[in-house]
Parts: structure tokens; C-alpha cells; sequence
């Protein structure tokens, strides 16, 4: 085995083992296959591909779509709720798509204004809500016991923010 599988399989099985986002680089075979030329240059494919398990995200992304054909028409409440966009979908999807494997399994809903929302929810009092814009905008909700915060990030070049992450982490404790 090359010297870099040696390093992904090493990262792979460290993030399997700790469940850290931290090393979650996420090496599936289209990311090596596309950009295998340049960032993977001595990458061998007859060796073999390591892929880390994304089952709950894909499980997300299929409630997305679910949620998404239900709230993409004017008045989908009954209530005069906005029409969620199909941008807004898009980028609810990269968001989904560039969480680590660790996030765990987010429901999906869509809130009156047009905008999606991911919740994690552990317990009565655990919970961190995240309102996704079509511009980016990430507006949040953490609460975890008696410590609560409410803020604004931005998803921006498909990085989630780490302030995000870490409250993912911190929730599936």
C-alpha cells in the first residue's frame, strides 16, 4: 500500500474511531476521482477507495426532498407561508452534503418565511436549530441545559462553520 492510502486509511479509521469531525475528510470516490490529479496525486485506484459512512446524512437529504416538494408553492401552510425557493433547497442540500459524518441526523422542516431549518434535538432541553437563507445566512438556536445562544453564521464556500460543529459534537455527548 502507497504512502497516502496508508495516510487516508490512518485518518479514516482515526475518525471512525473517535467519531471527530475533526479528521473527517470525507474521501469518497468522486472527490479522489475528480480532484485525484491534483490534490492525490500518487493516489492508486486499482487499491481501493475508503468512504466514510453518510447513511444519516443521506437519510436528511431524502427528508429534505420530501420537505422541499411539499413547501416550494405560495401559501403551502395555509397561512400565507412563503414558497420555499429552489436556491434555498440547493443550499441546504451543500450544507447537508459538506457536514462531518459525525453530525449525526438532523429532522427537516421549513419555516413560514421560505427558509429551511435542520434541528438536532436531544432531549427536552438539548437542542441546536439552524434557519438556512438562500443567501447563505445560517441563523441559530443552541441550547443545552441552562446555556442558550442565538446568532448568525454564514455558509459560505461550502464550509460549515466550526462554531456549528462543535455544537453538533457537544449535543451527541
Amino acid at each position: 500500500m502507497s504512502a497516502t492510502n496508508r495516510f487516508l486509511e490512518d485518518t479514516y479509521l482515526y475518525t471512525v474511531a473517535t467519531g471527530s469531525s475533526a479528521s473527517d475528510v470525507a474521501v469518497r470516490w468522486d472527490e479522489v476521482r475528480t480532484r485525484g490529479s491534483r490534490i492525490f496525486p500518487s493516489f492508486d485506484f486499482r487499491e481501493g477507495v475508503l468512504a466514510l459512512d453518510r447513511r444519516s446524512l443521506e437519510q436528511a437529504s431524502t427528508e429534505l426532498e420530501t420537505v422541499f416538494a411539499e413547501c416550494s408553492q405560495p401559501n403551502w401552510d395555509g397561512h400565507g407561508a412563503q414558497p420555499v425557493h429552489f436556491l434555498t433547497y440547493e443550499k441546504t442540500r451543500t450544507f447537508l452534503e459538506n457536514l462531518p459524518s459525525s453530525a449525526g441526523v438532523p429532522e427537516v422542516n421549513a419555516d413560514p418565511d421560505g427558509e429551511l431549518v435542520l434541528e438536532w434535538r436531544r432531549g427536552g432541553n438539548r437542542l441546536l436549530s439552524i434557519s438556512i437563507a438562500l443567501n447563505g445566512r445560517l441563523t441559530f438556536i443552541y441550547r443545552n441545559g441552562a446555556k442558550r445562544m442565538r446568532d448568525t453564521l454564514w455558509f459560505l464556500d461550502q464550509q460549515v462553520p466550526v462554531e456549528l460543529i462543535r455544537f453538533m459534537e457537544i449535543l451527541r455527548q
